[in-house]
């Protein structure tokens, strides 16, 4: 297999990228400079040039306060940009997997979403979440979405992280009271990727959405 991975450097794209070096599964990990979802020649341009088996995309557009302000951005790099990579996977008989949010709901709900509850949405960032997986499943149909929630890891800005290097400084921490998550470590999200991955080399088929 031959895996094309968006978002190598991210805090699930790392730990991708080194679960398939050691388990010797070919990985290509362009950056930004040669593959950017601004600009969807790049992403046809790259998909060409590899020719993958599978695309493994961790990127995108992931700040909600931001995406308020500069909302075509954000559409541009969540929705735009993910019609343009299924539409190259369709052609290309690539199998896409992409991996999403658990802002495509709203939160009311008081029990666990399961992948039988309706999205809905609430801003910027959350609608083009939601608006990419109905352009994936539209486009692309070997294609597999997961749903994440709160990736914690010791590498890089999350949340975990920011809470307890301000409670190492003994820091005044200001967190809202109304916010539920499911702490997912950066790790366990990647074991889960490359299961997946080694499932599809053995001829499954598990297309659809996954929390």
């Amino acid at each position: 297999m031959k895996i094309l991975l968006v978002g190598g450097t991210g805090l699930i794209g790392q730990e991708v990228q080194q679960l398939l070096q050691e388990k010797l599964i070919n990985c290509i990990a362009p950056g930004r400079d040669e593959l950017n979802l601004e600009h969807p020649e790049s992403i046809d341009s790259s998909l060409k040039n590899y020719q993958p088996d599978i695309v493994i995309n961790c990127a995108g557009y992931n700040d909600p306060v931001k995406a308020e302000n500069e909302p075509s951005k954000c559409f541009r790099i969540n929705r735009d940009a993910m019609a343009t990579l299924a539409d190259c996977c369709n052609r290309q008989n690539t199998t896409l997997v992409y991996i999403s949010t658990y802002r495509v709901f709203d939160g009311i709900k008081k029990e666990a979403y399961s992948e039988k509850d309706i999205p809905n949405p609430s801003g910027v960032l959350a609608t083009s979440r939601w608006q990419a997986e109905q352009q994936i499943s539209e486009r692309c149909p070997r294609h597999i979405i997961l749903r994440l929630s709160w990736v914690i890891s010791y590498k890089r800005t999350n949340l975990l992280k920011y809470l307890l290097d301000q409670i190492s400084r003994e820091q005044e921490v200001a967190v809202v009271s109304d916010q539920q998550g499911c702490p997912t470590p950066s790790e366990d999200a990647a074991r889960v990727i490359v299961a997946i991955i080694q499932q599809l080399g053995c001829g499954a088929e598990p297309w659809g959405t996954y929390h």
